[in-house]
């Protein structure tokens, strides 16, 4: 039996299987089959699309592995990421952790900076849980530390989950720095200056850029001093827009004018100005004087060298001289 030539020349093509995730909505058990079907998203997108379809927030949500309980890496790719896992759509929480330094002075808070970092996690956190991997990223002993609710000097269990907190910024301070505010009759602590901090919405606006740490993804907003040579910077760039460059005019040096047998120096005059634009007060008209076509002698017999030659070469007989004119 033969084989036609052309089953061997083309095989058919290999098929493709389409790529899918397992999507678990809510706290129920419901299963949704969702194919990735564009490799060009990530994490973060995907999980945006999945919310809106949801009704979700989409800026509120986070994609979680429902085996594992860890939270995938939204910077990763999709289809490679979500590839054959069972996903959930959890809501997150985003809040502010200011922390205060060991030389905070609580009766002039301007004069020592803090450090300000938007975190953000799902709200079935533990604060302990939040804080602690947080707090290690800046060497802190989370053990060693008392964190209140800003403006205040009420304390945080570690048990408290992070939806109970919701968008309350907290303070971490030293245990030192807590017994001074209690011992001296104070009731509060300041609360952060910085205007994201006070109003989690406006790190949506703002467009921050999130690490992701764990189950964990945090911000550090840049300081004060930061933020006003980030400022100066960009007015800087703006105006140098409007900054007009020297042209070549202007980079030329005066040329002196004669006048009466006297060198003086004359205003320049803009480029493409003629006599007739005028002149300037107290100066006088400069007009330049006519120059004389240039005629060019063609006259051979002009030259010196050619009259010697042709006085030579009159002695040898048998050359005739013609004259041209």
């Amino acid at each position: 039996m033969s084989v036609a030539p052309s089953s061997l020349r083309h095989p058919p093509p290999h098929r493709v299987e389409p790529k899918h995730c397992r999507l678990m909505t809510g706290d129920t058990c419901s299963t949704e089959v969702v194919e990735l079907n564009d490799p060009t998203i990530s994490v973060r997108q995907w999980t945006q699309n999945m919310a809106t379809m949801l009704g979700m927030d989409k800026n509120a949500t986070e994609a979680v592995d429902a085996e594992t309980c860890n939270t995938i890496d939204p910077a990763r790719q999709a289809i490679d990421a979500l590839q054959s896992r069972s996903v959930r759509i959890v809501p997150v929480v985003t809040f502010a952790v200011e922390i205060l330094p060991p030389n905070y002075s609580f009766k002039n808070p301007a004069s020592t900076p803090t450090k300000i970092i938007m975190v953000r996690a799902r709200q079935s956190l533990s604060a302990g849980g939040v804080l602690r991997p947080l707090l290690s990223k800046y060497s802190i002993d989370y053990n060693t530390v008392t964190v209140v609710f800003s403006g205040t000097l009420e304390t945080i269990r570690n048990s408290v989950s992070i939806g109970n907190i919701g968008t309350r910024s907290l303070t971490v301070m030293s245990q030192s720095q807590y017994n001074e505010r209690t011992h001296g009759g104070k009731k509060d602590v300041p609360t952060p200056r910085d205007p994201i901090a006070t109003s989690p919405n406006l790190a949506a606006e703002h467009n921050l850029q999130f690490h992701q740490h764990g189950d964990i993804s945090y911000c550090e907003l840049p300081s004060e001093a930061d933020r006003l040579k980030h400022t100066q910077k960009e007015h800087s760039i703006s105006l140098m827009k409007f900054v007009r460059k020297a042209s070549a005019a202007v980079t030329n040096k005066e040329e002196p004018v004669r006048v009466g047998g006297q060198r003086t120096p004359s205003r320049r005059k803009s480029v493409g100005q003629g006599t007739s634009a005028g002149v300037y007060c107290g100066e006088e008209p400069h007009v330049e004087p006519t120059k004389e076509p240039i005629r060019k002698r063609l006259s051979l017999f002009k030259n010196a060298n050619f009259c010697q030659l042709s006085f030579f070469l009159a002695y040898i007989p048998g050359v005739v001289l013609v004259n041209p004119q």
